[in-house]
């Protein structure tokens, strides 16, 4: 595997790079901008491959900051998730907030989600959703129970996810109609924008006293060839 330096809102760290390229594989990146207060804060990009089995492998950096009472507040994220038929088959992530690293993995064991925080061991249900957010989960109601998987920390939330209703808004300097939802759960709230694919289109997330949106900012479509090269 190769290694990779990350530049994050100013401070630096190594992880493993763990998306392989997937080589006949549909690729979608979605570019986001996260502002905190109306102010610039960060930003996120999403890569999406679709595999011919139907299989999703998404893998999500971002940084944000903040400037605190304390001083400037930083964190940066780099995680890969699997999915196949609406289920979280793997996930690995590096995450350092204020210089304070954290790695989390998690892969399907005997019935559970078995989650690794920086090699501690503890369990989740199989049909979390990650706060990534980056689709709707499978066959979504107008309202449900979800169990949140949080991709910052490896901890397992109760949420309640309600539809609100369809909304123009202008995403990555389009104007499209998206579905909007409502999430309130355990330490978090977020009202979140999917498009005609499920896929996030715009996001605000509050935890604790902090509040981020994320806005879509463009998309980029393309293919992985044999030699891992995108056509």
């Amino acid at each position: 595997m190769d290694r990779m330096k990350w530049m994050a809102a100013g401070f630096t760290f190594t992880i493993v790079a763990l998306f392989a390229p997937l080589y006949g594989a549909e690729v979608e990146q979605r570019f986001f901008r996260i502002d905190a207060a109306g102010k610039p804060a960060g930003e996120l990009l999403m890569k999406i491959a679709t595999q011919d089995s139907g299989g999703h492998v998404v893998e999500v950096r971002a940084s944000r900051s903040a400037r605190l009472l304390a001083g400037t507040w930083r964190s940066g994220c780099h995680a890969i998730e699997t999915w196949k038929a609406g289920r979280l088959q793997k996930f690995d992530a590096a995450i350092d907030t204020d210089g304070k690293k954290r790695t989390i993995s998690a892969a399907p064991k005997e019935g559970k989600l078995r989650v690794l925080i920086n090699d501690k061991r503890q369990d989740a249900r199989l049909d979390v959703w990650t706060t990534s957010f980056w689709t709707l989960p499978a066959n979504v109601a107008r309202q449900q129970s979800v169990a949140l998987f949080d991709v910052h920390t490896g901890a397992e939330r109760a949420g309640q996810l309600e539809y609100i209703g369809v909304e123009t808004l202008t995403a990555a300097q389009q104007q499209l109609t998206a579905a909007h939802y409502r999430l309130r759960g355990e330490g978090i709230r977020a009202d979140l924008w999917y498009d005609g694919l499920d896929r996030l289109v715009r996001a605000i997330v509050s935890e604790g006293d902090q509040t981020w949106s994320l806005e879509l900012t463009g998309v980029a479509r393309n293919k992985e060839n044999a030699n891992g090269k995108r056509e």
